[in-house]
Formats: structure tokens, C-alpha cells, sequence
């Protein structure tokens, strides 16, 4: 009787090979890479102007001015306060017995 699961030996992908789809997704996530790079100031100014909130005017055809408020957006603002002061743990830590009644 023959096995069919568990461990074998030289069995699978051999290390340090790829697939297609792994190498496309790598060269398109070097492109976005570049792209930002390129444009990381205006881009990092979009986001904290975003956190802070946004103010614009549009000007019609016959001259009255309408202003445009944005309110602040609180996403844009932890992630940026995220990427600077990392992410906050998100695991409790318990120092004295604790019994839990759940109603179910």
C-alpha cells in the first residue's frame, strides 16, 4: 500500500524558484515603488492636509465664490501617526485572575 500525504523528501518547488504570477507581482509592486518615489512630497502633503481637514473656493462664471470645507479625515491621520510612531499593540495584558461569564 502506497502513502500519499506527510513529508517527502525532495518533494515540491525547488528553493530559490518562482512562479510567473510571483515575479509579474513583484515587478508591478518595483513600478508602483518608483511612481511614489517620484511624487512622495505631494503625496505625503495630500495625506496630512487630508488628516488637518480641507478648505477650497471654486469661482462660478458670473463671480460669486463658493468655499468648500472637507472635514478631517481620522483614517489619514492614524495612519500617518502609524507610519511615524508605529502601530499601537493590540494584545491585552492580564496580571490577576479574571473569570469570564458568557451569555450565550
Amino acid at each position: 500500500m502506497q502513502q500519499h500525504g506527510g513529508y517527502r523528501p525532495g518533494a515540491g518547488r525547488p528553493k530559490g524558484t518562482k512562479l510567473s504570477h510571483t515575479l509579474k507581482t513583484e515587478k508591478v509592486r518595483n513600478y508602483m515603488i518608483k511612481q511614489i518615489e517620484k511624487e512622495i512630497r505631494p503625496i505625503l502633503k495630500a495625506q496630512v492636509e487630508s488628516a488637518k481637514g480641507l478648505y477650497y473656493e471654486k469661482k462660478a462664471a458670473d463671480g460669486t465664490i463658493t468655499v468648500y470645507k472637507k472635514e478631517p479625515d481620522t483614517k489619514t491621520g492614524e495612519y500617518l501617526i502609524n507610519q511615524v510612531a508605529g502601530k499601537p499593540k493590540e494584545t491585552m495584558e492580564v496580571y490577576e485572575d479574571v473569570t469570564l461569564k458568557i451569555d450565550v
